[in-house]
């Protein structure tokens, strides 16, 4: 299913192609969160550890994923979620327009969520300033804690289903 959530931004449901794709061309920071897991193999994600995934392209180009992740230790009854968001070196093609669309991408995506689940979580590596600075201005999210993920720091946001 694709779903045209700007003049210039897509969203459809991923396949492991598209996964596999972002993963080959990840941007520096993106590549640099994933490292802290070890090995490629050790943190390659799969299409179906998520409860929904979304291939996220900007002018038809593929510039990430969102994978939609219940937490481990809980249900799908759960009233939380993990937004995992990944991006590609192809965003550095088009800043502008990424930042544009990202709160559009991210709303159609919460939108399809089912409605019990009434906060999201996103946990980037603090070190990674371009995306701690998209969390809060661009995405609105809101700083809850640092925790330390395999030794580095992370900063962990949330946000609401009505503030979205």
């Amino acid at each position: 299913m694709e779903i045209k959530v700007t003049e210039r931004a897509t969203i459809r449901t991923a396949t492991q192609e598209d996964i596999d794709r972002v993963e080959a061309t990840l941007r520096a920071g993106d590549r640099a969160e994933c490292e802290i897991f070890g090995d490629k193999s050790a943190y390659h994600a799969k299409v179906s550890e998520f409860e929904q995934c979304w291939a996220i392209f900007g002018r038809g180009e593929l510039v990430g994923y969102c994978g939609v992740l219940i937490a481990p230790g809980t249900t799908a009854l759960a009233p939380t979620r993990w937004l995992c968001f990944l991006s590609t070196e192809s965003v550095d093609k088009m800043k502008i327009s990424f930042v544009r669309d990202s709160r559009a991408v991210m709303k159609a995506i919460v939108e399809r969520t089912p409605e019990h689940v009434k906060l999201f979580y996103s946990m980037p590596m603090s070190s990674y300033h371009g995306s701690i600075i998209w969390h809060e201005r661009i995405l609105k999210m809101k700083r809850s804690s640092v925790v330390m993920v395999n030794g580095h720091e992370h900063t962990l946001y949330t946000i609401e289903r009505k503030e979205i």
